[in-house]
């Protein structure tokens, strides 16, 4: 969706090569749309698993949580999309303090996230989760019907099970039929 006159700001923060994977797909969508997207990742090694052309693409080295909230705060997004919501879920300071001002915020995550045993907290102040993985997989991991993970009602209520998000360019109709 776009805001009438200007391009939407996208800010996406992942942490390995997985969650790029994600990030990627949802980068190419919005700036096939003519938005901005701001792509952060914690180390320049990754850099090369981020390689966009696009003048409305930026790259963007964070360091920890803190250099995560002024690189937000700097760039003003429209909307936050954390690539896995457990980035930097273990300091504190990012889960307990969001960043200010706090955009609409869209974590694409995993049911491992859920897990009792996991380490990992879903950040309270997420506006929406997007689980990647197909419906009834996510059905059978709950708790009531024979898995393994009980979400909070506040959670459960900001989920939206999306499927599969490739991250990856589809085959081409002739090499599909090649093959």
């Amino acid at each position: 969706y776009r805001m009438k006159n200007r391009p939407h700001v996208f800010f996406i923060a992942a942490m390995g090569p997985g969650e790029i994977g994600q990030g990627m797909a949802f980068a190419r969508y919005a700036l096939a749309r003519g938005n901005l997207v701001y792509f952060s990742v914690p180390g320049k090694h990754y850099f090369p698993l981020i390689n966009l052309r696009s003048n409305k693409f930026k790259k963007v080295l964070i360091k920890n949580s803190v250099d995560l909230k002024d690189k937000i705060k700097k760039y003003r997004p429209d909307a936050l999309i954390l690539c896995n919501s457990k980035i930097f879920s273990w300091d504190n300071k990012f889960f307990h303090s969001p960043p200010r001002p706090l955009p609409p915020t869209v974590s694409i995550d995993s049911n491992w996230l859920f897990h009792p045993k996991s380490p990992y907290k879903s950040n309270p102040w997420i506006h929406r989760y997007c689980l990647n993985f197909p419906k009834p997989i996510f059905k059978l991991g709950l708790k009531k019907y024979g898995g393994h993970y009980v979400i909070p009602n506040q959670i459960l209520k900001k989920i939206k099970v999306v499927g599969l998000v490739p991250s990856y360019r589809p085959l081409p109709q002739k090499q599909k039929k090649k093959n």
